[in-house]
């Protein structure tokens, strides 16, 4: 189990501080896109992973770290018209190759909240530029 200080908000205003992964989960799996659109994952020294929608079990994922350019969580090959997610209950339209599953989304959530750091398998995109960085080299 992580030892890192954790906070835990939602968008309807809970927080948690050395919040455990089954709260964690549940707040994930609670997204539905229109009542609960906004999940962020607080660490100190390391910063805060984010994740937004949950229509149709679709998501955004966001790391912001402490002090460098914030990543969003890519999928590089994905194709197909943009998507419109409600985050933090705004509607916007995000790049399908920023949509991600609920599998994916509970898989870097948990590894973040074990490691405090993101998955080294997976593709982040510096500030939507279209810039890959490599998570390994970056944390």
């Amino acid at each position: 189990m992580n030892t890192h200080p954790l906070l835990l908000l939602d968008d309807i205003g809970i927080e948690e501080k050395d919040v455990s992964w089954p709260k964690i989960e549940k707040a994930l799996i609670r997204m539905d896109g229109y009542t609960h659109t906004l999940v962020t994952l607080g660490m100190s020294k390391t910063g805060s992973l984010m994740a937004g929608g949950g229509n149709e079990r679709r998501y955004t994922v966001v790391f912001f770290p402490e002090e460098e350019d914030s990543l969003t969580l890519t999928e590089p090959k994905a194709s197909g018209p943009n998507v419109q997610l409600v985050v933090g209950g705004q509607p916007g339209d995000y790049e399908s190759k920023h949509i991600v599953s609920q599998a994916i989304l509970t898989k870097v959530f948990q590894y973040y909240w074990k490691h405090a750091r993101l998955p080294g398998d997976t593709l982040w995109e510096i500030a939507n530029t279209g810039l890959l960085v490599d998570i390994n080299k970056y944390m």
